[in-house]
């Protein structure tokens, strides 16, 4: 009987669950220069959509979802390096996510302060409260999937990617 505790056992279940080349895999980190720009566009056409038919909304809704969805996977394979990451943070990255998250508060805030006078100005001249609280769901996705993609894009287009030798 061999004498591994319990938790050494459960490491080594690991080998069986994942394979190998997963676990001691590199994380590559890629220059999205315009894909991120699908979900965005996305859901654009998603808000776009509620407001030209106001009684079909739920495909609006539905088309801003899909591009929320989508654009959960930029924060993760971007240019940019997260603090909870294992990866080696230099001063370079750190400042380069401090720059792309600075722009992308600031262009939240102007979409949150635009959208919020769009919905004064929609109930002052009465429109369906159904459409505007599809249109306000639709402003939560819309700014979760600006918050997802445009550090990927800002750091994307102020960098230069390494070669294929260098990565």
């Amino acid at each position: 009987m061999s004498k591994k505790t319990f938790l050494e056992r459960l490491d080594d279940s690991v080998a069986w669950i994942w394979p190998k080349r997963w676990l001691e895999a590199k994380n590559v980190r890629r220059h999205y220069r315009w894909s991120p720009l699908i979900p965005i566009i996305m859901g654009i056409i998603g808000l776009i959509s509620t407001i030209l038919h106001g009684n079909m909304h739920t495909i609006g809704v539905a088309i801003t979802a899909v591009g929320f969805v989508i654009s959960g996977v930029y924060p993760t394979l971007g240019p940019i390096k997260y603090r909870c990451n294992t990866e080696y943070r230099d001063e370079y990255d750190i400042i380069l996510s401090l720059k792309a998250y600075s722009f992308t508060g600031t262009t939240i805030t102007s979409l949150s302060v635009i959208g919020c006078f769009s919905i004064a100005i929609m109930t002052i001249f009465s429109w369906d409260i159904h459409l505007i609280s599809a249109l306000l769901y639709q402003c939560g996705f819309l700014i979760g999937i600006v918050y997802n993609c445009l550090p990927t894009l800002f750091a994307s287009w102020t960098t230069k990617p390494l070669p294929a030798d260098d990565r």
